[in-house]
């Protein structure tokens, strides 16, 4: 049987915007896949980096606006296992993420996952960024931006790694 699901959520009285789609297929009696896209941005972010000119005028027209946003492409996959009760599945993820044309990144990871039912209880273990999840930065400021950075006290970024550590849940 497949299934589909799509959700749209938003926060802060608008500002922040959670997408959210998903298909899903039982492959057969004991295992089943989907394929899922996350989006969560805000969009229309004022770019005032040009507000002043170089002789230090204000000109309000020269205000653009950009949008920050982190996409999320994720492939699960669940099976039930020859031990009763106990269910093992996991998920691939790649990561984009985009700040306006400042900034982007590329990233994967991997999460794991068990459940094991005895009588009444449920036990579960949820692996989160086994692979630690990393995405690779790149910068793409022009020389006004860089300036303003400077002008006004703000760090230049640079080119760099992130790195999300692996985490484990327990649940009962």
């Amino acid at each position: 049987d497949l299934q589909v699901a799509a959700m749209h959520s938003e926060y802060f009285a608008g500002i922040a915007k959670f997408d959210y789609a998903s298909i899903g297929k039982s492959l057969d009696s004991t295992s089943a896949a989907s394929f899922s896209v996350v989006r969560f941005g805000v969009d229309d972010i004022p770019n005032t980096t040009e507000l002043i000119d170089a002789e230090g005028n204000i000109n309000y027209d020269r205000i653009t606006t950009f949008s920050s946003a982190d996409y999320g492409f994720i492939f699960s996959y669940a099976r039930k296992t020859g031990i009763p009760g106990l269910d093992l599945g996991g998920s691939a993820k790649i990561i984009y993420r985009q700040v306006g044309d400042f900034a982007n990144s590329w990233g994967f990871g991997i999460d794991a996952g068990a459940k094991y039912r005895m009588k009444d209880w449920v036990f579960a273990a949820v692996a989160r960024d086994v692979t630690s999840t990393f995405n690779a930065w790149s910068f793409n400021l022009d020389d006004r931006t860089e300036e303003v950075f400077q002008l006004t006290g703000n760090e230049i970024p640079q080119n760099s790694i992130e790195l999300t550590l692996p985490r484990l849940l327990l649940g009962a």
